[in-house]
């Protein structure tokens, strides 16, 4: 069983539908179902992690930073999320 984030990490799906992921669980369906692109090194780091976490609930934080990075990596901010110049800004950080 994993625990929900304090904070959901906001995607959008291949179909550009914002989706809230706010545990590991959430993660690793998002991750078989609607991963973009080819998966890389963080897709698999998180992908590690998240299962991890389905059998140890301390290592939620630990799956959450893996999946958040991935996210980040492949810039999968929602409209709005970026900085003017092409960066995550506070708010996108906050909430990607």
């Amino acid at each position: 069983m994993t625990t929900d984030w304090k904070t959901p990490v906001f995607v959008t799906d291949k179909r550009g539908t914002l989706i809230a992921v706010h545990n590991a669980e959430k993660a690793l369906v998002f991750m078989a179902n609607d991963w973009p692109s080819a998966p890389g090194y963080l897709f698999d780091l998180a992908c590690k992690r998240c299962i991890a976490n389905a059998k140890n609930p301390d290592l939620g934080r630990s799956a959450e930073l893996a999946f958040r990075a991935a996210v980040t990596e492949l810039g999968m901010f929602p409209p709005g999320r970026i900085s003017a110049n092409g960066t995550a800004g506070r708010a996108g950080r906050q909430a990607v």
